[in-house]
């Protein structure tokens, strides 16, 4: 974090404004919550499709802890469910990256280049 701290003091010290510095992150950190997102998503298309029509089977053992369960549990893709885990993946980083971001807009151009 020290090295990062360092490189938006030095934006800061070449005459870059602090809200371009917090947009520059703030799009950096939507980029890779989206990338995380979408690698998530495709992985979850392939155990499901991997899975095939049956979908989860249970083994007979389970009978005995619940009658009513049934011996396989369907796997379908949700177009719905997917979009709004890729949404959720996608934003969810912006709100942790909220605070560091309100700090990174108080950095002292001095006090940033200080960290080593």
């Amino acid at each position: 974090m020290q090295d990062r701290t360092r490189d938006f003091a030095t934006l800061r010290a070449v005459a870059f404004p602090a809200s371009w510095v917090k947009a520059i992150v703030a799009l950096e950190t939507l980029f890779v919550g989206a990338a995380a997102s979408l690698a998530a998503v495709a992985a979850s298309v392939l155990v499901i499709a991997a899975m095939g029509s049956e979908g989860l089977r249970l083994s007979e053992a389970t009978r005995g802890i619940a009658e009513w369960m049934p011996l396989s549990i369907p796997a379908r893709v949700d177009p719905v469910a997917f979009a709004l885990i890729f949404l959720g993946g996608s934003i969810a980083p912006l709100a942790a990256a909220a605070y560091p971001l309100r700090v990174l807009g108080r950095l002292n151009i001095r006090e940033g280049l200080g960290y080593v």
